[in-house]
């Protein structure tokens, strides 16, 4: 029954876990690299009240099949196609963090008729490692992984997103949550070195919402300059908080998520109201 989670589904010749809950219009979240649908537990409690939020598991991560090979951006937009005509869904609003931002901008160059809006959390249409910094903090978390361990890497993100003695409760509550295969992650890792989609931007034409927290890996300046060529995009600061953004901050996340999909269903036979949001930044969400 629709609303209920669904554990496995054959997709692209792999076996892929989604939850999918509540009703009404489709939304797809997509998490992050070495994490699964559970990362989402903040915001499917609170979505599916409006919305039927899928959450899938990317091939490889989370409950879904251990796939081995080559992966890339383009072939986890494909999956995510190939969900939607599983379940029947023509089109959908798609929100994606960290690498499934990454996947949500291909998803929306590549598929883009059946996208309902766009929404990116601490992510960006590229990931060329144009700048020593860029390079020196890509390659630092492979070769972490690959010397000392990818629990190594999930005790070193916890500290950095959660800092703090204040934190301590939220790092106890995710040590240990996700567990990846090596060889997996190392895969997708490689697949965002030096992906990017920046010369199709001009083909999103859905309302865009990038949701940037003021202490991610890059600033809320430079995602706001490499979204200029969608037409119909804003972008959204959240002061004093990091990369995990949607669980350092998750009802204000929540809020400003509901907002704009609302914002979008509401304006959806209104041009007009469109092109008065184009290009809006607000700054200091607090």
């Amino acid at each position: 029954m629709r609303g209920e989670p669904v554990p496995h589904l054959t997709v692209n010749g792999f076996n892929m876990h989604y939850e999918d809950r509540g009703v009404g219009e489709p939304l797809l979240l997509i998490h992050g690299l070495g994490t699964g649908s559970a990362d989402w537990f903040c915001q499917v409690p609170a979505l599916s009240e409006h919305y039927r939020v899928i959450a899938p598991c990317l091939r490889g991560f989370g409950r879904s099949e251990r796939v081995q090979g080559d992966y890339s951006i383009a072939l986890f937009a494909q999956d995510l196609a190939a969900l939607l005509d599983e379940l029947d869904i023509d089109r959908s609003h798609i929100c994606g963090l960290s690498m499934g931002g990454a996947v949500a901008f291909q998803f929306a160059v590549d598929y883009g008729q059946r996208l309902s809006s766009l929404v990116a959390i601490n992510s960006q249409p590229t990931f060329e490692l144009d700048s020593w910094k860029k390079k020196l903090l890509f390659h630092s978390r492979g070769l972490m992984a690959r010397w000392l361990g990818l629990d190594a890497v999930a005790r070193f993100q916890l500290r950095q997103n959660f800092p703090g003695a204040a934190n301590a409760d939220l790092r106890q509550r995710l040590s240990g949550r996700f567990t990846n295969d090596p060889d997996i992650y190392q895969a997708a890792l490689a697949a965002l070195e030096n992906w990017s989609v920046t010369d199709r931007l001009n083909r999103i034409a859905v309302p865009t919402l990038v949701i940037a927290a003021e202490f991610d890996y890059s600033t809320p300046a430079e995602k706001a300059q490499l979204v200029q060529s969608i037409a119909d995009h804003r972008v959204i600061e959240v002061s004093s908080a990091r990369h995990a953004v949607h669980l350092e901050r998750p009802d204000e996340v929540n809020r400003l998520l509901l907002e704009f999909l609302q914002g979008v269903s509401a304006d959806s036979g209104d041009q007009s109201g469109h092109q008065e949001k184009r290009g809006q930044s607000i700054q200091g969400q607090t």
